[in-house]
């Protein structure tokens, strides 16, 4: 089975000395230091906190113990003494990386931002300059219409184990609590009570088996043939996810949903329902079955509205309607399907043709259609742009990253620079 490159890969691996900071939770910073170092590059390590430390088992790293606000002026001076070129990073809008990204831009040093895949379940991403709304991606259709349809990717499958997900997020916390001694001033992006957030992981453990039994029917409904292309999907968001609070106008998953549910009240066919899907990663966090049940009732929308935390996202996108959301990779997922998508917010995928660019009122009753030709290329270009053919947490894929490394530099594809449609920089918004 043929293999896939990412071009941000092969640009990181040009540069010859790479500082590394925090990473997705887990080994995978230490295997990309390891791969990095085989093609002979040097690798530099900064750690913020004891689940940093356990994880990164491959070459020494250096403890960052001061404070946030001392942090910049560190991060600069470490920069210049280690004669930095690069800086790879997971989260981008994460408090000391934001500071990071400053003082890179003005040093002149690229960044690289890893993050969940666009295209899930086999990759994840990684680019240049920054991700979803930051991302360098051109929005143009005509761009995409221009290219020459390239071969289709065959990526190896990544398969995904919530178990191991669940032991690496409640090892991250607990050494991080047992070491929090050398790390006293570390601010997390999130709240940072390990044994709070340890606690968290494994109620969604027990709340995953409790709905797949509680939601059982409600789900055989959605799948009867009755039900094709009578509702509407909405994928919910991380609660605290980057993407709304810097790449949307809503401040909170909440307002989304009021705002959503109200205009579909008003808007949508009488005949069509509303579906709002939990995301898996939010489930030990939180319940929104109280709120949408007062929705419900405020609008009259009765058994209209339907509030699902599991069901096969595929199924679900295919017997869709529609799909509303504020910026989720699941709008990307939808296209696979030709399932017409509205958003709300910023995103990588919006192109004119692939995304509907009329009003949320006029998408309940018209949702138009998905240009399948375009939604080709424009994937094809991002795999090859931005896609890693790994899993964060499935550390025996990491040999697939390391093929799609190899494939690219045989094929010349990772020594070329950025094409015209991503050259230069789009300016980062946020703080």
């Amino acid at each position: 089975m043929a293999t896939v490159g990412c071009c941000a890969l092969g640009q990181l691996a040009l540069h010859s000395r790479i500082l590394l900071l925090q990473g997705p939770i887990g080994p995978f910073f230490s295997f990309l230091a390891q791969m990095l170092e085989s093609n002979g590059r040097a690798v530099f390590k900064v750690n913020f906190n004891g689940g940093d430390d356990f994880f990164f088992t491959q070459h020494p790293s250096t403890a960052y113990t001061g404070t946030l606000e001392d942090w910049p002026t560190w991060v600069e001076d470490y920069i210049k003494q280690h004669k930095i070129d690069a800086i790879a990073l997971f989260g981008e809008w994460r408090h000391y990386h934001r500071s990071a990204w400053q003082v890179a831009d003005r040093l002149g040093i690229e960044v690289y931002v890893f993050e969940e895949g666009y295209l899930r379940p086999d990759y994840v991403t990684m680019e240049r300059h920054g991700v979803n709304g930051n991302s360098l991606i051109s929005r143009d259709p005509e761009y995409y219409k221009s290219l020459p349809e390239p071969p289709k990717p065959e990526p190896q499958h990544v398969a995904h184990r919530f178990s191991r997900l669940l032991a690496y997020a409640v090892t991250y916390y607990l050494v991080s609590l047992f070491m929090r001694w050398r790390y006293p001033h570390y601010q997390h992006h999130r709240p940072f009570n390990p044994l709070t957030e340890g606690w968290a992981w494994i109620r969604s453990g027990w709340r995953k088996i409790l709905f797949a039994r509680t939601e059982k029917k409600t789900l055989a409904c959605l799948a009867k043939s009755s039900m094709h292309k009578r509702y509407f999907l909405v994928p919910l968001q991380v609660h605290n996810d980057s993407q709304l609070k810097f790449h949307s106008r809503f401040k909170s998953i909440e307002e989304f949903i009021e705002d959503v549910v109200g205009s579909f009240a008003h808007h949508a066919p009488r005949e069509c329902s509303l579906v709002l899907k939990h995301h898996p990663m939010d489930r030990g966090y939180k319940n929104y079955s109280h709120l949408i049940r007062e929705l419900a009732a405020k609008h009259g929308l009765a058994e209209r509205l339907i509030y699902i935390h599991d069901g096969h996202l595929p199924t679900l996108q295919g017997d869709a309607r529609g799909v509303v959301t504020i910026n989720s990779t699941v709008g990307l997922s939808a296209f696979f399907h030709n399932t017409p998508v509205k958003i709300l917010g910023e995103a990588i995928y919006d192109v004119p043709g692939l995304v509907s660019t009329q009003p949320l009122e006029g998408f309940w009753q018209s949702p138009g259609q998905v240009d399948h030709a375009l939604f080709v290329r424009f994937k094809r270009e991002l795999i090859k742009k931005t896609q890693l053919n790994a899993g964060f947490y499935t550390p025996s894929s990491y040999h697939y990253a390391l093929d799609c490394y190899r494939a690219a530099q045989e094929g010349g594809g990772l020594n070329t620079p950025p094409s015209p449609a991503i050259t230069g920089k789009r300016a980062r918004t946020g703080p």
